[in-house]
């Protein structure tokens, strides 16, 4: 079992190769997100994750298709079909014919939805800003310049 605290120091090493290299940063770059997961996402979300994770698709997307949305996170249709169903039950999101595609259905997020996302957005921004009194303003200062970076890092690398 992996320890929820694990972080991985990388030390870049000229010897060492590209690809290797490329996986440290990928391995740090997972642990991040688990960690972020562990620390905001199961605290303070209402939701199962896989549904949380349907809605914040549908919030970039407006509307996707099933197939579409289950490609996106990587599950099968079958999985996905499940969760859609969930979350109509529990009015989050609404199911509408194609306009196109006679066979497709397309999912949007109903009011409701966008209030859960809204309300998880608030509640990780109210953890993260009650901890940030463990670090000194200099601490502070240099993570904004981290978070920065590491954002415009990512947009670089998926446009």
């Amino acid at each position: 079992m992996m320890s929820r605290n694990k972080t991985i120091k990388i030390n870049h090493n000229p010897a060492k190769s590209d690809g290797a290299l490329a996986q440290d940063v990928s391995r740090a770059f997972l642990d991040s997100m688990l960690l972020l997961q562990n620390k905001f996402s199961r605290r303070t979300s209402p939701l199962p994750l896989n549904q949380f994770a349907t809605l914040f698709v549908l919030l970039n997307e407006h509307a996707a298709s099933i197939t579409d949305i289950a490609h996106y996170l990587n599950i099968s249709k079958q999985q996905m079909t499940t969760i859609i169903e969930r979350l109509v039950q529990n009015h989050l999101v609404e199911k509408q014919p194609s306009e196109t595609d006679r066979r497709c259905v397309i999912i949007t997020m109903t009011p409701d939805g966008k209030k859960i996302i809204d309300d998880q957005f608030d509640s990780m921004r109210k953890i993260f800003a009650d901890h940030l009194h463990k670090l000194s303003e200099g601490e502070v200062k240099d993570l904004h310049g981290i978070i920065q970076k590491y954002n415009a890092y990512i947009q670089k690398m998926f446009p």
